[in-house]
């Protein structure tokens, strides 16, 4: 993943921080058709579990706490696809419920956490069963963090935002 940059107002923008992403998941979908035309609408419905990290591959520096985010997750989720040919446009909608988000640096996750994702795309049929497909996704996840220590304020809250593409080959079953 290509280096971001981050920091503070006066700190040196110029310098890039190593980035690590990582991400599985393990589900099932169902699938089934609006009716028998080789044209006709394609429907999916689906389950599973998920784990993500995001992280910067160096040390934490006094005054100064690299962002980083540990996410596990539920997902629950609804697919379409509208063949046109040897394409197909493709979409889904996807629940994502946290069951653990690691501590952001000394602030623990706290109250009601949860996510959402979409996804468009489209495929082309290699063979029957067998396409190729682009797409991209846009997740997000928000919850509040406790109160710093000390601190009689109103709880941290974070936005979590993601933007990434897949390329790859799916086969049907």
């Amino acid at each position: 993943m290509p280096g971001v940059w981050i920091g503070p107002a006066g700190r040196d923008f110029t310098v890039p921080y190593p980035t690590a992403f990582q991400r599985w998941q393990v589900g099932a979908r169902f699938r089934f058709r609006a009716d028998d035309a080789l044209e006709a609408w394609r429907f999916g419905a689906s389950a599973g579990y998920e784990h993500w990290s995001f992280d910067f591959d160096i040390e934490d520096q006094p005054g100064h706490e690299m962002p980083r985010a540990r996410y596990k997750f539920m997902r629950a989720g609804f697919d379409a696809s509208k063949p046109f040919g040897r394409f197909a446009a493709l979409g889904s909608v996807t629940y994502l419920h946290p069951v653990a988000i690691e501590p952001l640096g000394n602030r623990t996750p706290t109250g009601a956490m949860t996510g959402a994702e979409l996804m468009l795309g489209v495929a082309v049929r290699i063979v029957r069963r067998v396409h190729a497909r682009i797409s991209g996704t846009y997740s997000l996840f928000w919850f509040h963090l406790e109160p710093l220590p000390g601190r009689t304020d109103k709880k941290g809250s974070v936005v979590d935002h993601y933007v990434d593409t897949q390329l790859g080959v799916e086969v049907a079953f």
